[in-house]
């Protein structure tokens, strides 16, 4: 399900299809627990088509931080260069919250979002959370970029540090006294990109309750912007 939202999953749920949904998957707690209560019911799988999970750059900085290459993750920062539609900021953000949380193995914390999130420069998000190893930090806001790319990740541990610009697949990483290292992890620009889709699709990322997870942490930190007071979630 990539349109339609939140009714055109139900409607699949109820016809009793498995269903792989492009987030945020509801906007509302409410709606979310009606998702999974409904694929439990139904006896269905309900996933989330968490695109960043899927990229070859994603995928290589997770085996660098499993193999302990990066020691104890301390933060991730993204970084968006323009303006973005506000549906294509939502999906940027579900899906920046997911791969953070994918990547440091984070369970709870609390979150914010800033009022205005189309102001040019600053913050747009801040999620903190403690892991086993220690605490780390998303921030996700407005700064340069070189070129045409418009989002850019670091990921920062205790031991070095990887970065890479989404849109080129340009990755660089800085492991402890070694020479830096720049890979280009290439990527086709024909609509959704249909090589990260057949990944998810052939070993879908979440299911059942972990598959709103990201959602749900978008929902705390969308009641947040009224009044700037952090708000807790847990997966």
């Amino acid at each position: 399900v990539t349109s339609g939202g939140t009714e055109a999953i139900v409607e699949s749920l109820r016809a009793g299809a498995n269903v792989l949904a492009a987030p945020p998957l509801a906007t509302t707690d409410a709606g979310l627990d009606e998702l999974v209560a409904l694929a439990e019911e139904q006896g269905r799988t309900l996933s989330a088509l968490h695109l960043q999970r899927g990229h070859a750059t994603s995928r290589l900085a997770h085996e660098l931080v499993s193999r302990g290459k990066l020691g104890a993750v301390r933060e991730m920062v993204v970084f968006v260069s323009e303006a973005l539609p506000d549906d294509e900021l939502e999906i940027l953000l579900v899906d920046m919250v997911d791969l953070f949380c994918w990547l440091t193995g984070a369970r709870t914390g609390t979150v914010v979002r800033r009022a205005d999130p189309g102001a040019a420069d600053g913050e747009i998000l801040t999620l903190e959370a403690d892991t086993d190893q220690a605490p780390v930090r998303l921030e996700i806001g407005h700064g340069p970029l070189p070129g045409t790319n418009p989002v850019g990740v670091h990921l920062a541990g205790e031991h070095g540090s990887v970065e890479w610009q989404v849109r080129t697949g340009s990755f660089r990483s800085h492991l402890g006294r070694a020479e830096p290292v720049s890979l280009h992890c290439e990527r086709p620009e024909v609509g959704i990109n249909e090589w990260a889709v057949a990944h998810l699709i052939r070993r879908p990322a979440t299911s059942g309750p972990t598959a709103v997870a990201a959602s749900r942490i978008l929902v705390a930190a969308a009641a947040s912007r009224d009044d700037g007071t952090p708000r807790p979630w847990r997966i």
